[in-house]
């Protein structure tokens, strides 16, 4: 480990190598070629029928001023158990090597601390969340990483970190639309929506002479952009692509166009992934777009709500009981209030009053609503059992119950994992190509002075990330849970080991409980660890000086 640690930090950028920009025109025709695809499948229209489905616009275009529209939205509650299931537990990351060699377990150590420094302050766990929301309402989400310069390290030396940035199924277009797999692209094009002023500024910044002919254009395939009231938005296409670099190896290049003007030019990254990770809900053949689990269910929430507002207007139209009287002896109406007299034309004893109405509901059309919400939510995967409407009655049962919950959802969970996996192999990659030399932490075996035995003791040093010969093709990436439950499962098993003296060390035994569960763990060991030190020295020194010699005119036992 001692040739890749440096003593004076330095910056290290990706290696630019100017290459020839790819014409604009061209861009524009991969980006009508992309839409016309995403149009056929229908994907911008579903999209924003989705979208307001899940958020509960569900009689949107409907003018009618007579009743109220019903809206009974299961549809969020099923999306909302989809989410509470897939990321109710923490996501652990564990990058270990492939290969066992000298210094490769310290350097996936020091790509495992780095990589939870970074989904920290990116804030990359609640991305993650939200990126399983568009995946269930939209089919598809991506997550693109970028490196901002500006951004604070959060050390002396160094400034740049990694950001992450989710963006939509309908923002995204791939090269090859029959393939899924977004690192075997041969291009990808990331749309964004931005401000004519935000986009001349950094044009200018960059030095592009055409930056003041950047002008406003008015899109309607994108969710909100019916609602948005200015004119002052443009469309800005980032292109991604590989090619074979002086290297020898392929490298992800990148040019942003605005129109006709081309306002980054093209460079070379150093990457060799993309920076950007792509998941679907239910993968379609030979397509790279995916199917949400909203857009079969839509026809059924329909129907509920057309026939929850018919049942309304009928309870309320039908349903009540109406009094009915004689209007030649009510010449006044016939007025409700008990605390009033009721005026009457003539005899008060010919006086005619009745009550009609109160037409009881057929309870099959309420079966037939229920039915309907029940069906609809099982093949989506809801049963009674998912909900817990099931009460378990032994220990079987129980995880009976736990198995059949997290059945539906099995395929859908390992593919977010799947998803974590690329989001922290991209990561790896950026780290070793924009870090340069920062600070990291350390674990090293060092010999204690005072009893000569190795400990492991975490030491901060100045690593130059691109030094690693570690790269993302030779790493393992494990993904897994890392809940609450699991951890009191940790806690309960060391506890056990620790009653059948399993551990002879009280410092060993707090060393195996799970990080964050007793607090200041590290201080708390190496307290322990210097009072088992004075202990044993205590004893060697007892056992060196021999027996007590006995006192005066006590006998000496052999």
């Amino acid at each position: 480990m001692d040739e890749l640690l440096t003593e004076t930090p330095k910056s290290r950028n990706p290696p630019e190598q100017r290459v020839k920009d790819v014409p604009a025109a061209k861009v524009l025709a991969e980006y009508s070629k992309g839409q016309t695809y995403n149009t056929s499948l229908d994907l911008y229209e579903q999209v924003k029928k989705n979208e307001r489905f899940y958020l509960g616009d569900q009689w949107s275009g409907l003018k009618v001023k007579s009743f109220t529209p019903v809206t009974l939205n299961f549809l969020r509650r099923c999306l909302s158990y989809f989410q509470a299931m897939i990321v109710s537990d923490d996501i652990a990351v564990q990058i270990l090597p492939f290969r066992k060699a000298e210094n490769r377990e310290v350097i996936g150590q020091v790509y495992e601390k780095s990589v939870e420094r970074v989904m920290e302050r990116t804030k990359l766990k609640s991305l993650l969340r939200e990126s399983l929301r568009d995946t269930a309402v939209d089919g598809d989400s991506l997550l693109y990483f970028y490196f901002d310069p500006d951004e604070p390290s959060g050390q002396e030396y160094v400034q740049g970190d990694i950001r992450a940035e989710l963006v939509m199924n309908t923002n995204v277009i791939f090269g090859n639309s029959y393939s899924r797999h977004i690192q075997d692209q041969p291009y990808i094009l990331i749309v964004r929506r931005r401000t004519v002023r935000e986009a001349r500024q950094e044009a200018k910044m960059r030095g592009i002479p055409e930056w003041d002919s950047i002008e406003s254009e008015s899109e309607d395939s994108y969710v909100g952009e019916d609602k948005q009231q200015d004119d002052n938005l443009c469309t800005e296409i980032v292109r991604f692509w590989k090619e074979r670099a002086a290297d020898g190896k392929k490298h992800v290049y990148v040019q942003r166009v605005i129109g006709k003007v081309v306002t980054e030019h093209a460079k070379d990254t150093g990457l060799s992934l993309y920076p950007a990770a792509w998941w679907s809900w239910v993968e379609r053949r030979n397509c790279y777009h995916g199917v949400s689990p909203l857009t079969e269910v839509i026809p059924t929430q329909i129907a509920v709500n057309q026939l929850w507002t018919a049942v309304t207007r009928y309870v309320q139209s039908a349903a009540f009981p109406k009094i009915v009287y004689n209007s030649n002896m009510f010449p006044k109406g016939f007025d409700t209030n008990p605390s009033k007299a009721v005026a009457v034309a003539g005899d008060v004893r010919e006086a005619q009053t009745s009550v009609i109405g109160g037409v009881t509901l057929p309870p099959q059309i309420i079966s037939t609503i229920d039915s309907l919400m029940q069906k609809a939510m099982e093949m989506m995967g809801i049963s009674d059992t998912a909900l817990g409407n099931v009460r378990p009655d032994n220990q079987a049962a129980i995880v009976a119950v736990q198995e059949a919950t997290a059945a539906p959802l099995a395929l859908q969970k390992l593919a977010f994992y799947q998803f974590v996996e690329d989001c922290v192999r991209v990561v790896v990659d950026m780290m070793r190509n924009y870090y340069g030399t920062r600070e990291v932490v350390i674990q090293q075996d060092v010999q204690d002075p005072m009893t000569g035995e190795t400990i492991q003791q975490e030491m901060p040093v100045m690593l130059d990330f691109g030094t690693l010969d570690l790269d993302v093709t030779e790493i393992n990436v494990d993904v897994g849970e890392a809940s609450y439950w699991s951890r009191i499962m940790q806690l309960q098993t060391a506890d056990n080991l620790f009653a059948k003296g399993f551990y002879n060390k009280m410092s060993d035994y707090l060393k195996d409980l799970p990080q964050g569960l007793v607090r200041n763990r590290d201080q708390l060991v190496q307290e322990l660890e210097k009072r088992e030190q004075m202990q044993a020295q205590q004893q060697q020194a007892v056992a060196a000086a021999g027996p007590e010699p006995p006192a005066p005119g006590q006998m000496m036992t052999v």
